[in-house]
């Protein structure tokens, strides 16, 4: 089996089931929590033109094995683009459902 080119490390979402069952390899990277996950040859040209556009990746994809911290995710009072703002809505709001969801059916 080859490596993927592309990883992405996607949002963390409570209401997703797939999300919960893989809640053990959450991490937090500057106050939001996600998931790593190989992405499929299908969209490396989708990435490339992205990149190729905008500067850098889509928010959370890195090329091969890269860490999170070499991926672009929006920084906060930083956003360039509307685009930047509403993944950053999205992210604090998925990370207050995570934290509710935890406190609310963690396991203590």
């Amino acid at each position: 089996m080859s490596a993927t080119r592309f990883a992405k490390y996607i949002l963390f979402d409570a209401n997703n089931e797939s999300h919960r069952a893989a809640r053990t390899h959450k991490l937090e990277y500057d106050g939001w929590y996600f998931l790593r996950a190989n992405i499929g040859d299908s969209a490396c040209a989708t990435y490339d033109a992205y990149k190729d556009q905008h500067g850098h990746y889509p928010p959370g994809v890195v090329e091969g094995g890269g860490d999170i911290s070499d991926a672009y995710i929006p920084a906060r009072r930083e956003a360039r683009t509307q685009e930047d703002l509403l993944w950053q809505a999205q992210a604090d709001n998925l990370k207050a459902w995570a934290d509710w969801d935890d406190a609310e059916f963690g396991d203590w």
